[in-house]
């Protein structure tokens, strides 16, 4: 809903280059620098679905969203794959968490400030600045979508 909100722009975005920490980091197993190698590329694409307030959409925005990132395939959080060492454990997101607590305006106000209902402030690894971006609808859709995922301890997949 964002990028179709702002004007186009044409630049010419420039090279990536991969300097010595990071490099250093890859020779030594710490971070991988070829995500590309972890995605399963004979995996059929998220079919699209209409667009609105249903778990339906929840689930395609989570999906492309890249949830699962950080907090595992099951939604249950804990440790974070490929993260530095001191990376804090990912959220737990399924039923079984803080969040079964929380309604739908809870989750959008949350994910537009950056500060849970309880009052804590989300880690800096949340994108919550650009998830909060996203409509009411969108975020309320995810919501829905995570209130019907399975109930998983933290880390459980």
């Amino acid at each position: 809903a964002y990028v179709k909100s702002v004007p186009a722009v044409d630049n010419e975005p420039g090279s990536s280059d991969v300097q010595l920490l990071g490099r250093a980091l890859f020779i030594a197993g710490q971070i991988s620098a070829l995500p590309a190698e972890s995605i399963d590329h004979s995996a059929p694409a998220p079919a699209a679905v209409a667009p609105g307030a249903t778990p339906q959409h929840g689930k395609y925005l989570i999906t492309i969203g890249g949830c699962a990132d950080c907090h595992n395939t099951a939604l249950s959080g804990g440790p974070m794959t490929g993260a530095p060492p001191d990376a804090p454990p990912a959220a737990n997101l399924t039923p079984q968490s803080e969040l079964s607590g929380w309604t739908d305006a809870d989750f959008i106000e949350t994910m537009r400030t950056g500060v849970n209902p309880a009052g804590k402030q989300l880690n800096s690894f949340m994108p919550y600045k650009y998830i909060g971006l996203l409509s009411d609808d969108e975020l309320r859709a995810m919501y829905l979508y995570l209130k019907t995922i399975p109930p998983k301890a933290t880390g459980e997949q």
